[in-house]
């Protein structure tokens, strides 16, 4: 199996609906960045994206996006993970014309803050193709009625893998 890591700090945060960037003081006195996405149907599709590189040897095999993410606050509830994949293949300019086909999962997390909770969002997106660089973005579906987590979502780090 292959894995490309998707970290907080390599995200590109568009200028509207973004997740925004935040710093997390771990017990120990680590510092950690995190993407913080809010909840509330005003915030709906709250995102970050990323570039990665489809292996070259990739032979359509399953692919999926496994996110490690905390509550900001102690209150249970589920999170709703989309994930939207488009391949760079024929151009690498990015806009609201391009369709992106979003794959998503619903994930509930535990009452305890700052524990992380692993999410995988499987992806079924023909954007798969070996050896061309994709669009990967992540995004919070606080609108959505599986969604109900009251305050912020922290996502710590991503990982596609194939």
């Amino acid at each position: 199996m292959r894995a490309a890591l998707l970290e907080p700090t390599a995200a590109v945060l568009p200028t509207v609906h973004a997740a925004q960037s935040v710093e997390i003081v771990a017990g120990s006195g680590e510092r950690l960045r995190a993407l913080a996405f809010d909840d509330g149907s005003s915030e709906a599709g709250q995102l970050a994206l990323w570039v990665a590189s489809v292996p070259t040897d990739y032979a359509d095999q399953p692919a999926t996006l496994r996110l490690a993410w905390d509550a900001e606050l102690a209150d249970g509830g589920a999170v709703r993970w989309s994930v939207g994949l488009r391949s760079l293949e024929t151009s690498i300019a990015l806009s609201a014309a391009h369709a992106y086909a979003f794959d998503a999962a619903a994930a509930t997390v535990t009452t305890t803050p700052a524990a992380p909770t692993y999410s995988s969002v499987a992806l079924a997106s023909a954007a798969l193709t070996a050896g061309v660089a994709l669009v990967v973005i992540v995004r919070r579906d606080s609108g959505h009625a599986a969604d109900t987590l009251a305050g912020r979502a922290r996502l710590l780090m991503a990982e596609l893998l194939w």
